[in-house]
Parts: C-alpha cells; structure tokens; sequence
C-alpha cells in the first residue's frame, strides 16, 4: 500500500541551484570533512544545493552558497560523527567534540589542533557574521548549542539502546535533527530581518518550532529503511511502536496521521499570523513552509535516502480525520502550539 504525506505547498527551486552545487562540492572536498572517495561521493549524491535552492528560491547567490556550506557541513558532520558510524558513538567522547564545537562558535577562533569540521564551521561563522545581523547570529549560535546538545541526548541513548518515550521525543527533535540551526537563518540567505517584536509573538516562535519538528519528522518517515542497518530506533516510527506497543506497519499509519495532523496546525497558524506581520515576516513565513515542502521533494530524489520503502507520494489534499492513540495537542512538550497563540503581546508604556 502507497501511503502519501500531506503537503499542500507548492514547489520552488532556484535558478542558479546547479552551479552552486558545483562550488560546493568543491569546497567540501578541499575542507578535509570528506576525506575518502566514498564521502566525497555521497556528498555529491546528497545534493545539498538542490535542497537549499528549493528552500529559497529566490535567495541571492552568494548568500544562497553560504547557507548551503552550512548545510554540506551539518550533512558532513552527521555522516562523520552519528549517522554512518558503524558501532554507537561514545557519549564522552560526542560531548568533547561538541564541547569544542560550542567553544569555536563563542569565541570565533580556533584551536591549534582544529579538525576539519571546527574549521569548516569557523569559516562559515565568519561569513555569516559579514551577512547577518546581531540578533540573526544570535539566534543562530542558540540553535547550534541546542542541536549539539540534543546529539549529545541521542548519542547517550543510542549508547545506551534507549527508544525514548513519545514526549521526550518530540521534544528533543525539535532540535536533535538540526533543522531548527537551518530554521534560524532563512531571513540571513534571503537578505532580511524579521523584526525582533515579530519573533517575540508566541506564534511566530511556535510556527519556527513547528517547521523544525515537521522537517524532523518528514524525515523520519523517510529515512528510517536506511537507518535499520544500525542500533539506532530513535525515529517518530519506532517511538510509537515502542509507545503504543504495536507493529511498524501500524505504527508508520500513525506517525503519518500525526504529522499531518501537525502540518495543518502549522498552515492554520501561519494564515491567522500573517495579518499580525510586516512584509519581512511574510516572507519568513513563506520560507519556513517553502523548507517543508521542499523536504519532501528533495528526499525523494536524493541519493541520501535511496528510497524504496512505502512513503513515495505527496498529496494536497488533507486526509480525513483518523483516530489518533496520541494526540499530539496532548503532549506537554508541543501542546502549546494548539492553545490560542494569535495575538500581539501587551505594549509596555514607559514615563
């Protein structure tokens, strides 16, 4: 049976995306992160232009090559250090790297001993620093702690053969699979800034939520076949299976019912939102559905996955409501998003 997965968003891609895959793949293979052919070749299958030209389509080029360095580094760096690595990765030795990564992030220097991936990330800092503002790095250098702190959370329980509990769950992958770190420099690739007032609205921090742990999830349902090869069960799919006590094939029906019981959450949202905002924050509302879709379009084609498994279509249409053993409204971690959130905080008179 073909299952599909709701996604009313239409696609994008940019018009530049193919020469800067070009430069890219350069770049990753003079930055020592990939030092065998085979990285080399995985990195050119992934396609992280593609994935980035998708989500900003109509970025400026030379930011749209900073981003995507970024991407082909968190895609390097997960390949490297999680992802791909034969037995569990020892969680003293995942929290000295992060250690140093955070220190490499805080002090814009490194060390005389760097590793290819301290340096690679010290290079991109000091681009984006020439390319975004003070809040924009901000909030950048909070999701970076926040992702490396997650992979720590995920390396312990990986070590340990832990499938953590659905709460737990959705918590940690808001920021564990680091899409939030890509979430926050959306408006730096496009050459804007949301305004701060604007993300100080519980929506709009909600709907940035949102956008990570649908993109985290998305992913989950479709690249769980590849990661069956290791000990690693901390996917939406085997989280509900382990939560509900019931097969995979059961469990799969679930995880897609709720995530698109949470991608319609996220449209609902963003449409009662918009009309609160400026053009600015427009356009990051766009882009944050525009990462969504451009997801699953990139997942399906990309080498990454090499898909064959039963999630292969993508509809507009919303699925009928279904029986859900969870909701997710019910969960402490993500429930706020369900609350009423559409309003502008109290302005403070001073004098």
């Amino acid at each position: 049976m073909t299952r599909r997965i709701y996604c009313p968003i239409p696609p994008a891609r940019h018009p530049e995306a193919e020469q800067i895959e070009t430069e890219i793949i350069k770049w990753a293979s003079q930055s020592g992160m990939c030092p065998r052919p085979e990285h080399m070749d995985k990195m050119a299958g992934t396609l992280p232009a593609h994935l980035t030209g998708q989500i900003l389509p109509g970025a400026p080029a030379g930011r749209l090559v900073t981003i995507t360095k970024f991407f082909a580094w968190l895609f390097a760096f997960d390949d490297s250090h999680y992802d791909e690595v034969v037995t569990p990765p020892d969680p003293a030795r995942m929290a000295a790297t992060c250690a140093r990564l955070v220190r490499v992030l805080e002090t814009r220097t490194l060390p005389r001993d760097a590793t290819a991936f301290e340096s690679g990330l010290h290079e991109i800092t000091q681009q984006l620093t020439a390319l975004a503002g003070p809040d924009q790095i901000r909030r950048w250098l909070t999701a970076m702690r926040a992702y490396l702190f997650s992979l720590m959370w995920k390396t312990a329980n990986r070590c340990s053969h832990v499938t953590p509990g659905l709460d737990a769950y959705a918590l940690m992958r808001i920021h564990g699979g680091a899409v939030m770190t890509t979430v926050t420099l959306l408006d730096v690739g496009d050459g804007y800034e949301v305004p701060p007032e604007d993300f100080r609205l519980p929506a709009l921090q909600a709907l940035t939520e949102m956008c990570s742990l649908l993109v985290s999830w998305d992913n989950d349902l479709l690249s769980r076949a590849k990661e069956q090869h290791t000990s690693d069960r901390q996917n939406l799919i085997d989280v509900l299976a382990a939560e509900h006590h019931i097969g995979m094939e059961e469990a799969l029906d679930e995880a897609i019912a709720v995530r698109n019981l949470l991608l319609a959450r996220f449209i609902e949202l963003r449409d009662r939102t918009a009309p609160l905002t400026g053009s600015t924050t427009h356009r990051y509302l766009a882009s944050m559905s525009q990462w969504i879709r451009a997801n699953l379009d990139w997942s399906l084609t990309t080498c990454r996955y090499r898909l064959t498994g039963p999630v292969t279509e993508l509809t507009d249409q919303p699925s009928a409501a279904e029986s859900l053993r969870t909701h997710p409204s019910s969960l402490f971690s993500i429930g706020n998003w369900w609350q009423p959130l559409v309003r502008r905080p109290a302005q403070v008179r001073t004098g």
